[in-house]
């Protein structure tokens, strides 16, 4: 797809800087354009079958509410939401995750402890994170900050 003919880009970044002393540490949000690289790391469970007695004539159907399926999905979900966190950040200049292996999931929420254990408080780690999320979703102030823009940029051609 092309906009005023050009390639369609989603050039976002979300900044978080906390002050460190004389340093300021600097988080860059940018967008994860797709969960193709995770879902080749980590396949969403799937339900169990479930089986019915002869005499019920009920044909054999997904069990959504098996514990084991329930937990494993939870835990899915948990490891994407690291996994879109991580890779949001990646660009992130200077940082490094001493724990987190990226082609490992069960490593990925080792980066709430290092943030903690590097010291940034309960709401630096909210920001980033809010950075995150900000930018990989479309909220009620993105979409009325282009509606305006749209708007003025009409009124100045008079339309």
């Amino acid at each position: 797809m092309k906009y005023k003919g050009n390639p369609v880009a989603n050039t976002n970044v979300e900044t978080v800087v906390i002050p460190r002393g004389d340093d300021r540490i600097v988080f860059l949000a940018k967008p994860v354009l797709s969960l193709e690289p995770f879902n080749k790391l980590c396949k969403e469970p799937k339900p169990p079958k479930r089986t019915y007695p002869e005499g019920l004539n009920k044909a054999p159907d997904l069990d959504f509410t098996d514990e084991t399926y329930l937990k494993n999905l939870t835990d899915f979900y948990i490891k994407r939401n690291a996994w879109i966190i991580l890779t949001s950040l990646r660009d992130s200049p200077d940082i490094e995750w001493e724990t987190v292996d990226m082609s490992n999931p069960d490593t990925y929420l080792n980066f709430e402890k290092e943030l903690t254990d590097s010291q940034f408080l309960p709401a630096e780690i909210n920001k980033i994170t809010e950075a995150v999320y900000l930018v990989n979703a479309l909220d009620d102030r993105q979409l009325d900050e282009a509606k305006k823009y749209f708007l003025a940029s009409q009124a100045a051609v008079g339309h």
